[in-house]
């Protein structure tokens, strides 16, 4: 006996026919005018299946190999025919993520490929009768589990995690309930993804995580290095995809300073060289993103200040009897000139002179001094003074002579 033969069995010894039950009482109740043969409603192909806790509403999104759960569709869900009136039945399907559902028959009573949602016992649920007259999809279970697929109806781990092996060994699956026809060929479904991974905690060696439609599993778009400097303040924020919104956390040894808190790297680093950490996105859907992080911190970059100090030097030389020449020179700066002359009462100047120090003012200076000898000048002043005393003689003699004066 197959596989699925064995989970057919069992689905014939158990739930797939209380629901036949329920819809004969139905027929007794309501009179033969439900049965008349009605126009099949538009199909719903790929509707929103999710699993939920049992009894409740509220959505469970993971679980172990043992945890019990049900099913939820839309309110009013229903097949577009109905079982009296059109021959549809209702079947769940579990199947790998790749394969289409529109290659899957079931016309023996369980999917031609892949598996079932069973119960706590490994009964397979389907075929299933809906309500007479609308089609309708009601009586669903509240007791699933994934653990009698393995331990009770001859699935093997291998199977069920068909990707990778050991300890990171999974299989990703499309299950979900669907509406198949007298041929067995799918005309409605209602659908959810849902992610097995091995555990070697659980007592059936693996858990599952329930992918709810639109969402995504989580994935890093931010660099994989950040470069801090030692004794400087700064930030890094790393980000992710996903739906829902994963969140992100650190492992590993960062830098003295730097923490990482609310999924922000931050601080101010007060020791240099090179981190690697682990950065790890969590939103619940597949397997959580990781990411190898390097924090790089350099060393502070050291200001360098430089002082120039020159030492004027003065030398001078006589070029002329009477005239002088003065040089003054600091040493590392440009030169310039200036010259003076005078004769004792005037004289003219003229100087240029450059610098080549940006920082301040040269202390460079070339003069050029010329002093005309003090020697002529008091010479002259000699020659003056004594023709002055001449002309002085030569006034008083003539007049002594005029009165009788002995000369």
């Amino acid at each position: 006996m197959t596989t699925n033969q064995r989970i057919h069995h069992r689905r014939e010894q158990g739930v797939g026919r209380r629901p036949a039950r329920l819809a004969a009482a139905l027929l007794t109740a309501t009179g033969a005018a439900l049965l008349t043969p009605g126009v099949a409603s538009a199909a719903t192909v790929n509707g929103v299946a999710t699993i939920a806790e049992p009894g409740l509403t509220t959505p469970l999104t993971s679980g172990g190999s043992t945890t019990p759960f049900t099913v939820l569709l839309p309110a009013q869900a229903a097949c577009s025919g109905d079982t009296a009136t059109h021959g549809y039945h209702v079947f769940s399907y579990l199947i790998p993520l790749a394969t289409p559902l529109s290659s899957v028959t079931f016309n023996l009573g369980y999917p031609s490929t892949g598996y079932g949602l069973v119960n706590n016992t490994g009964t397979y649920y389907g075929a299933v009768n809906t309500a007479v007259g609308t089609g309708q999809i009601t009586e669903i279970p509240n007791d699933f589990e994934w653990a009698p697929l393995v331990a009770d109806d001859g699935v093997t781990l291998a199977q069920l995690l068909y990707s990778g092996s050991g300890s990171t060994a999974s299989g990703s699956w499309n299950t979900g309930l669907a509406c198949a026809n007298t041929t067995g060929t799918v005309v409605d479904n209602w659908s959810i993804e849902v992610v097995f991974d091995a555990s070697s905690t659980d007592p059936t060696g693996f858990t599952w995580t329930a992918v709810p439609s639109g969402s995504s599993a989580a994935a890093f778009t931010s660099a994989a290095s950040t470069t801090f400097t030692e004794g400087s303040p700064d930030t890094f924020i790393p980000t992710a995809t996903g739906n829902p919104d994963p969140t992100i956390t650190e492992s590993g040894a960062l830098p003295a300073g730097v923490t990482f808190t609310g999924g922000v790297l931050s601080g101010t680093p007060t020791q240099t060289g090179s981190f690697t950490v682990t950065l790890t996105a969590t939103n619940g859907i597949g397997t959580p993103a990781t990411q190898s992080f390097t924090v790089k911190v350099q060393a502070a970059s050291s200001a360098t200040t430089t002082t120039s100090t020159t030492v004027a030097t003065t030398s001078t030389t006589t070029t002329s009897p009477g005239s002088t020449t003065t040089t003054t020179t600091a040493a590392g700066a440009a030169a310039g000139t200036d010259s003076s002359s005078g004769g004792g009462v005037g004289g003219t100047s003229s100087g240029s002179g450059s610098s080549t120090d940006p920082s301040g003012p040269s202390l460079a200076y070339t003069g050029f001094h010329t002093v005309k000898g003090l020697g002529v000048g008091l010479l002259g002043v000699g020659l003056g003074l004594m023709l002055l005393g001449w002309g002085y003689r030569r006034r008083i003699r003539p007049a002594r002579l005029a009165r009788g004066s002995t000369p």
